[in-house]
């Protein structure tokens, strides 16, 4: 991928360099940093992180060629769990590993990218939705959504015939948003006529304009520049919810962001294909607060790897055929298990639980569709999570008054869903190949694993009551 245009590397360097170390300086965050987070929390990480060392070693004894996607993974996940626990704002972690993310690809062949990248997707959404469930105080999603609009742009994009010129207007249109979050915060105040922040969005499209035709010297992509300066306005326009927090947002502001999200899904889509949706996402690195105005970049990212599921693997060419029986059972599915993430959200108050349920309905669910079911059903069920996610998410806030608890997890887990069955893809001919025996024994210990944890959880819980029990006696 070594052949960017150096105007966009440059462009990109300058503004990835500003938006880090300006905060940095001026926020006082240098004072900040320091290992003795990350040292606190090195046990958990591991703990993590071992279970799929197991599910790679799973795969590789079913016939998947795991050399690549094992290295990308746990490095991007460590990388993420040390970024996270560091003493950095969630602005900085993003740009960060966004910065990461590009020198990443930057170093990849041209060819063969998908399963790298998507292996390090996986491991970046692995570790964000652990850092959230077990460590994370606030729920902020700055960190992710930075990296994500590259990467997962990346990923789309490597499978089409304009990759080079496409990418580098992708990196463009990221780095007119970094710079535009820099120079933004004096110009949020007394907008109640909304005239800055529609001189804002200008501003942002004007500059993705000037990247697509004068560094890019793509013109006929030029229409493009008003789709992205339409998301940066859908982003500062819920910034105001934002500041009153998660758990003041009503349910018509909700179902305001759900139909904005929808429109834009709608044109982008119609004009442009999936990259519309591509140049939409970097518009979620914007907000001055989180989490509600990234919900729609988060939507788009689950949307664009959902996309590449579906290309890589489902053969109908016609699209998904939901009356099929199999399909439309997963796709049922696939509502019932975002719904009960979103009871568990507020009912299941033991962290360690709630991290190992989020993470197994967002990789081993994906791992046993492409290895039990054909690919059609899996992609139905990747397309009702999907749909769900951004539903319960959205409307989360509004419907359980609890405080900030989380639900752009919610949109995370599709993402994860997504792309590990990308990760593991190659279940889906082994799963036609194997023999009964084969899948009553794996499904057997499957089951097992889940008994363990369960009685691990368990005795953890119990033996933490019972600790608590002898102070209170004691005192």
């Amino acid at each position: 991928m070594a052949n960017l245009s150096p105007n966009i590397l440059i462009l990109f360097a300058i503004s990835a360099a500003l938006a880090f170390f300006f905060p940095l300086v001026r926020d006082g965050v240098i004072k900040q940093l320091s290992l003795k987070p990350l040292l606190a929390v090195l046990v958990p990480i591991a703990i993590v992180l071992i279970p799929f060392a197991g599910l790679f070693g799973l795969a590789a004894l079913l016939g998947l060629s795991v050399n690549v996607s094992v290295p990308c993974f746990f490095c991007a996940a460590l990388l993420t769990f040390i970024v996270n626990r560091i003493g950095l704002s969630g602005q900085l972690r993003g740009v960060l590993l966004l910065v990461l993310s590009v020198i990443f690809t930057y170093c990849l062949p041209a060819e063969g990218m998908q399963t790298p990248v998507a292996a390090a997707i996986l491991g970046l959404l692995v570790a964000k939705v652990a850092d959230n469930t077990l460590f994370a105080e606030e729920q902020i999603y700055d960190d992710v959504v930075a990296p994500l609009s590259w990467l997962a742009g990346v990923l789309w994009l490597s499978q089409q015939a304009t990759f080079q010129r496409d990418a580098a207007i992708l990196l463009g249109i990221i780095s007119c948003c970094l710079i535009l979050k820099i120079f933004h915060r004096p110009f949020m105040k007394d907008d109640k006529w909304l005239v800055k922040r529609v001189v804002l969005a200008m501003s942002g499209g004007l500059g993705a304009l000037i990247v697509i035709t004068k560094l890019s010297l793509a013109v006929n992509m030029a229409p493009l520049a008003i789709l992205v300066g339409a998301g940066i306005f859908a982003t500062y326009l819920f910034q105001n919810i934002d500041a009153e927090g998660e758990e003041k947002i009503s349910s018509s502001a909700a179902i305001q962001l759900l139909i904005v999200i929808g429109v834009l899904t709608l044109v982008a889509t119609r004009f442009w294909g999936i990259y519309g949706l591509v140049a939409l996402i970097p518009a979620a690195i914007l907000p001055p607060r989180s989490p509600f105005a990234q919900y729609a970049g988060l939507f788009f990212v689950s949307r664009v790897l959902l996309q590449c599921f579906i290309v890589g693997f489902n053969s109908n060419v016609t699209g998904i055929n939901v009356t099929h029986a199999y399909t439309g059972a997963a796709l049922y599915a696939g509502f019932i298990v975002m719904a009960i993430l979103f009871m568990l959200l507020r009912d299941l108050t033991d962290k360690r639980l709630r991290c190992a349920v989020f993470l197994a309905a967002g990789v081993l669910l994906p791992m046993a569709a492409t290895f039990y079911l054909h690919a059609e059903a899996t992609s139905s069920l990747f397309v009702s999570a999907t749909v769900a996610g951004v539903m319960f998410a959205t409307l989360g806030p509004a419907l359980q008054r609890a405080g900030n608890l989380g639900y752009g997890n919610l949109l995370i887990v599709p993402s994860m869903m997504a792309v590990a069955g990308i990760t593991y893809g190659g279940l889906i001919e082994a799963g036609v190949s194997a023999n009964n025996e084969t899948r009553l024994g794996i499904l057997g210990g499957a089951v097992a694993l889940v008994v363990i944890a369960l009685l691990i959880s368990w005795f953890g819980q119990k033996k933490k009551s019972n600790d608590k029990t002898a102070i209170g006696t004691s005192a």
